[in-house]
């Protein structure tokens, strides 16, 4: 089966029509009907595409349970209990908060949990921090419009950041009222509204890139390493903290100071480096994977351009040249 778009996304500016392809129209659109030997080499580059591409969200799903499996709490799973009874000074006088949502008893099995464990101490996030901000969306600003790439929380997920987005800003705003959120290799990104609790750390940055009210940047000292960090954040069991730690409205939200509170389990140096180095080399695997998953589609769509552009003696040597280059062999 093959899925067609046939209505655009609604436009950034709204005096812009929006694009519509009817299904009679798609009943029209021309193929080119190349030979069945090229056919057949294009679907086997689409096959290892998605053959890359589910490596990749493998690869993801065994980084989220990396940190708890080496703690040994990749099995912990909270108990069914409703009902939490706390005394003032236990509830309200030590949080301030009247709502049930932020004492369901999930929440504190989760803390003695990680309490328990051998060689641990529970700190606060604010104990390694160097800095601690948020973004803005520059006021009465055409997002589509400028030199820096400009993130919100979409553009956030468990370990991975999304830099192609096609909002933009300024580089006066980036220069001047955004100049507090230009990143660096090392920090923390973590969404704070909508989908809370998404962590990713920074590698490397295409080009300028900034973001909005939606998402916090997170610069931790030499102390502590952010692969560590951002993998206990986005670990069951931390997620179940910073889902304590948020509004519990329908929209969610994670306050700054909700964060800089947020309780994190604290080993050795030593131990939480080898926990961050083994995250960051599962996520480099993953990353690699979803390069080539996207690097093949590319390979398939130019492969079919010079195919009809020249001819597919032509293509079929470039596609041979790029997988020799992406060392893929299919």
């Amino acid at each position: 089966a093959i899925f067609v778009t046939h209505y655009t996304l609604i436009p950034s500016n709204p005096e812009e029509p929006q694009m519509h392809l009817n299904l009679t129209d798609c009943k029209e659109i021309k193929i080119p009907l190349l030979s069945s030997d090229f056919q057949n080499l294009q679907k086997i580059i689409f096959e290892n595409s998605i053959n890359f591409k589910a490596k990749s969200l493998l690869i993801y799903e065994q980084a989220e349970d990396l940190l708890l499996s080496e703690l040994g709490l990749k099995d912990w799973q909270p108990t069914d209990e409703n009902i939490a009874v706390k005394s003032f000074s236990a509830s309200f006088g030590t949080s301030g908060r009247l709502d049930a949502e932020g004492y369901q008893p999930k929440y504190d099995q989760a803390l003695q949990k990680i309490k328990k464990l051998k060689g641990v101490r529970i700190a606060r996030l604010e104990e390694f921090l160097i800095k601690i901000t948020n973004g803005q969306t520059p006021l009465h600003h055409d997002l589509t419009i400028g030199e820096v790439r400009f993130m919100t929380a979409e553009h956030i997920d468990d370990f991975k950041i999304n830099y192609e987005t096609n909002k933009r800003i300024l580089k006066y705003h980036h220069d001047h009222e955004l100049v507090r959120t230009h990143l660096s290799r090392g920090d923390i990104l973590i969404t704070i509204k909508g989908k809370i609790g998404n962590a990713a750390v920074i590698e490397e940055l295409p080009e300028l890139v900034n973001i909005n009210q939606d998402v916090a940047l997170v610069r931790l000292n030499s102390e502590i390493n952010p692969y560590y960090i951002a993998g206990f954040l986005n670990s069951r069991i931390g997620k179940l903290l910073v889902q304590q730690s948020s509004t519990g409205q329908i929209n969610p939200f994670l306050s700054l100071g909700s964060l800089r509170d947020l309780l994190i389990p604290i080993f050795d140096n030593k131990r939480m480096d080898e926990l961050g180095f083994a995250l960051k080399t599962k996520l480099d695997e993953a990353y690699i994977a979803a390069f080539q998953s996207k690097q093949l589609l590319e390979i398939a769509k130019t492969g079919v351009e010079k195919a009809i552009e020249k001819n597919e003696e032509v293509a079929i040597n470039w596609i041979n040249e790029q997988l020799k280059n992406l060392n893929i062999q299919i």
